[in-house]
């Protein structure tokens, strides 16, 4: 399989987000079809209750396997490595070990990184680390890290707790219409909403200038829950895959972002960091929510840093859509090649996640211009 579109995180990190046509990879799915002697609409997204975990909006395209994704000398991971046989504290501790090996793996300290952060265990997980190996000596260079609103408050004390200085990290105020900037010319790269098109560092970093950075994001924070709800057939490698991809169709997001950047880091996806990870007990993976595990919330409190009362926070977007910016998106939807063709009615607005919004983001971002 060609990799050659591929970015340089790709060596370390299990891309979840490749889409391919059976000889190349390739994030940005427009891209690749273009590539192509003819495409074809794949009309099964035209079912709202269509779920999949391979297929594409492009029938001559589909996402790559898993076996596709992973780097050559990784592909023993997917053999499913033997249980952890040790104790629950002493997995732990292996975790903070293999967290700071993946970033160590990936980071270059002459690049400048944007660390988006919640106040969730994955974002605690991986800034405590960094704070760590920070002072252990270990050069970071410059970075940033960036939370918005309603998590603003918990933010700052957490970047505080781990000594951070005041210049490293910054809110992003959502409180006006379009903060978010949804409704946009940014592609969603897929069949997604426009709440794919968030941004909330555009204030500190202007589109111009987002291929001067690095970002790092937490995704893969939640491969427990996919290991533990998943088919015990299915080995754990593949949980994580079929996690991704299968449930929540976020692949096409996470391309879109490397897309977007110079590259994009995620190290609790990093093969030093799931080496490890796969090696999980399923019965330590216990779910407390949709968005929360045992595992996740005791790593982000094996660190030296206290940050137990902190509360931890459900991530909230404020959409908050001026009426002139609905009336635009309409308005291109209505005169897209896709809405001529399909004559599909839609209302993306009551649900900016659901099938509607979908059809939109694919109609006006992508299938616009193939």
């Amino acid at each position: 399989m060609n990799r050659s579109l591929l970015k340089n995180s790709s060596k370390s990190v299990m891309q979840r987000y490749l889409y391919t046509d059976g000889y190349i990879l390739d994030y940005d799915l427009i891209r690749i079809a273009k590539r192509q002697d003819q495409i074809t609409f794949n009309k099964n997204f035209l079912d709202r209750k269509f779920k999949t975990y391979f297929q594409s909006p492009i029938n001559e395209i589909r996402w790559a396997s898993s076996y596709e994704i992973c780097e050559c000398g990784w592909r023993y991971l997917l053999h499913n490595p033997p249980e952890f046989d040790g104790k629950y504290e002493d997995y732990l501790t292996r975790l903070v070990d293999a967290l700071k090996k993946s970033i160590l793996s990936m980071w270059n300290c002459n690049e400048k990184h944007l660390i988006l952060h919640s106040c969730g265990h994955d974002s605690r997980a991986i800034s405590q680390a960094l704070a760590e190996m920070r002072d252990e000596g270990i050069e970071l260079g410059k970075l940033h890290f960036r939370c918005h609103e309603p998590e603003c408050e918990n933010f700052l004390k957490i970047m505080g707790k781990e000594g951070w200085d005041k210049e490293q990290y910054s809110c992003f105020d959502a409180n006006n219409p379009d903060s978010y900037d949804y409704g946009s010319d940014v592609s969603t790269n897929g069949f997604c909403g426009y709440h794919h098109q968030i941004n909330w560092w555009s204030d500190i970093i202007p589109a111009r200038e987002e291929k001067e950075w690095i970002l790092v994001n937490g995704w893969g924070g939640e491969i427990f829950r996919y290991i533990g709800r998943l088919d015990e057939r299915i080995n754990n490698i593949d949980a994580i895959y079929h996690g991704t991809v299968g449930y929540h169709r976020y692949a096409s997001w996470h391309a879109q972002w490397i897309m977007r950047f110079k590259d994009m880091i995620e190290p609790l996806l990093g093969y030093e960091y799931l080496k490890e990870a796969i090696r999980v007990r399923r019965a330590w993976c216990v779910s407390y929510s949709k968005t929360s595990d045992k595992i996740c919330a005791d790593l982000s409190n094996s660190f030296k840093f206290d940050l137990k009362n902190i509360p931890r926070m459900d991530h909230d977007y404020n959409y908050n859509i001026s009426p002139e910016r609905k009336k635009n998106m309409m308005d291109r939807y209505f005169s897209s090649k896709f809405y001529n063709e399909f004559k599909i009615d839609i209302h993306p607005f009551a649900t900016p996640t659901g099938w509607d919004a979908q059809i939109w983001g694919f109609a006006v971002t992508v299938y616009e211009r193939l």
